[in-house]
């Protein structure tokens, strides 16, 4: 082989070999990074992933624990890259609380504020047939927004791992000597409200070793006043989806793996009971062993995504 026919088979595996990384760079779906503001002037950020024909569908995933999408052990690419081959949007929305403690000093019912801020900036995009998934504690974020908005654009909802409540989540979960801890740490948080102290800290070990905590930041820490609007029971709180779910009357699915180890069966049944207007309710159970609560990397989080995917193509299919 001569010199310039081995400079060009050098260049051609050059070629290829750039081709193939490329392909490998951009087999997952590209997100844009957004800034936006709720209603209040809160900042809000989100992830947007859009799929290679434009169209109006959107499905808008509303975080659980804090609020924000990285929270939790959740890995959302599955679910991005199964919606957008499908034609739709999909929209990872953080909420203002998303951090460690960045719910120390809020209320549960900024929610209102932060998914319909989302909500109105996904409309603004031209996205006008909106999907809502709340994960674990999205759900009941997810349902008090509409409760409160009736929002027109909002076609489906679904529970995925969902939880009813903080509250009630644990009196399912938890044994008896746990639900006591929890009281007890739950009345001192009422005390300290009562004696115009809920800006002091309360800690709380909800997973785990559960129990109140040795120092602050142990566990969830919260003001007194915050871990009541959060983990108070449903006359003390808003953060409960049995409180409003009877009131929808949209298509909505609880998706739930029957080996949640945190929001157990029972939870996602408690839920699926109380849809009792919807024009259509589902309950999916996910029964594959090794998937939990979360969507973790790798097989729980492709066969959430599928369940999600092929739920959402037959109730609100893209346009």
């Amino acid at each position: 082989m001569n010199r310039l026919s081995l400079c060009l088979c050098r260049l051609s595996v050059s070629i290829i070999a750039l081709f193939l990384f490329s392909a490998t760079l951009t087999a997952a779906p590209l997100a844009e990074f957004i800034n936006y503001k709720a209603e209040d002037g809160a900042n809000l950020n989100a992830l947007l992933y859009l799929p290679q024909e434009p169209g109006g569908s959107v499905v808008i995933l509303i975080p659980g624990g804090t609020g924000g999408f990285i929270d939790g052990f959740h890995d959302y690419t599955p679910l991005a890259e199964q919606l957008t081959a499908k034609g739709y949007a999909f929209l990872l929305a953080n909420m203002r609380t998303a951090g460690t403690h960045g719910w120390y000093y809020d209320r549960f019912e900024t929610a209102e504020q932060d998914v319909g801020a989302a909500v109105a900036m996904a409309k603004s995009r031209g996205l006008n047939r909106i999907i809502l998934v709340g994960v674990s504690l999205g759900g009941p974020r997810a349902v008090y927004y509409w409760s409160q908005t009736r929002e027109p654009s909002v076609q489906a909802i679904v529970f995925l791992a969902s939880i009813t409540s903080p509250y009630l989540e644990g009196r399912i979960r938890l044994d008896d000597k746990q639900r006591a801890a929890f009281d007890t740490v739950l009345e001192k948080a009422r005390n300290l409200v009562n004696q115009g102290k809920g800006y002091e800290s309360i800690c709380f070990i909800y997973f785990g070793d559960v129990g109140e905590c040795s120092a602050p930041g142990a566990g969830v820490t919260l003001s007194a006043a915050s871990f009541i609007s959060y983990f108070g029971t449903a006359a003390e709180t808003n953060a409960v989806s049995i409180k409003f779910t009877g009131q929808v009357t949209l298509p909505v699915a609880v998706i739930h793996s029957k080996n949640d180890e945190l929001a157990r069966p029972p939870v996602a049944r408690e839920i699926y009971n109380s849809l009792t207007a919807t024009s259509r309710r589902d309950l999916i159970w996910i029964e594959e062993a090794g998937v939990s609560h979360y969507l973790s990397p790798g097989k729980s989080a492709t066969v959430y995504a599928q369940a999600v995917v092929n739920w959402v193509l037959e109730v609100a299919p893209p346009n």
